[in-house]
């Protein structure tokens, strides 16, 4: 039989002319597959790109719709809307409701919204009219995925410290964490020395600070970590 020493398509040394076809063969349709996943991944991506497009036309070029965390956008009357350098609220028709008077606007939640002004936050109601002034630190959001009230209550900054307040603005829990989540399954999560435990309404702890980390609790559950073990906990603090 005669032999050759080849280079098929790859640089690879093989020992006969079949062999060298047969990998180049496979070779092509290899980079044929490769090139077709490329267009694919690239339409996509173009699709995608029109399609933001489309969602951010405004009234004018310098137009943003607002972003946020965690909303069921079934239950959104009011948008947040950016032109001009102001934020206000447009409803579904894109009509304005609020007219742009805020250098930052957030969803609404419970029927009130999150708003800045002059590098201090406060709240309005879904007429615009102020139900906590503005005076408050810009809020430092710990991942619980909502910024605003949540179960009446809705956590506060000033300096250092996070207390919440209700929607007439009282101080119902004083300022005193140094960080803290919004109310879930009626408790809130805070942290002191380090530590996290769970409180209630009234800012008695119902489970101890005694965790390296937590997460707020969804549908009566929440993961701690205690000494480096990792585990779920119901509402009681009891082990789940």
């Amino acid at each position: 039989m005669e032999v050759f020493v080849l280079r098929d398509c790859s640089n690879r040394v093989f020992s006969n002319k079949i062999n060298r076809l047969k990998v180049c063969k496979s070779t092509e349709i290899k980079r044929k597959r490769t090139t077709w996943a490329n267009s694919f991944k690239f339409f996509a991506y173009v699709s995608l790109l029109a399609l933001l497009a489309i969602l951010m036309v405004g009234c004018g070029s310098d137009t943003t719709i607002g972003k946020e965390e965690s909303h069921d956008q079934k239950k959104i009357t009011l948008i947040p809307y950016y032109i001009d350098g102001k934020w206000g609220y447009i409803n579904k028709n894109g009509e304005f409701v609020i007219k742009p008077q805020f250098d930052y606007a957030a969803y609404f939640s419970e029927g009130t919204a999150l708003i800045e002004s002059d590098g201090k936050w406060g709240f309005i109601d879904e007429s615009g009219k102020v139900i906590v002034t503005p005076q408050y630190d810009k809020p430092v959001t710990v991942n619980d995925g909502i910024v605003g009230f949540s179960e009446g209550l809705a956590k506060v900054r000033q300096g250092d410290k996070h207390g919440f307040i209700n929607k007439n603005g009282d101080i119902v829990i004083p300022l005193q964490y140094r960080k803290a989540y919004n109310f879930a399954d009626g408790l809130a999560l805070v942290e002191v020395n380090d530590k996290w435990g769970f409180i209630d309404k009234s800012g008695d702890f119902v489970i101890q600070p005694k965790y390296l980390r937590a997460s707020s609790f969804s549908e009566g559950l929440a993961l701690v970590n205690e000494d480096g073990k990792r585990f779920y906990i119901n509402t009681k603090g009891e082990k789940n």
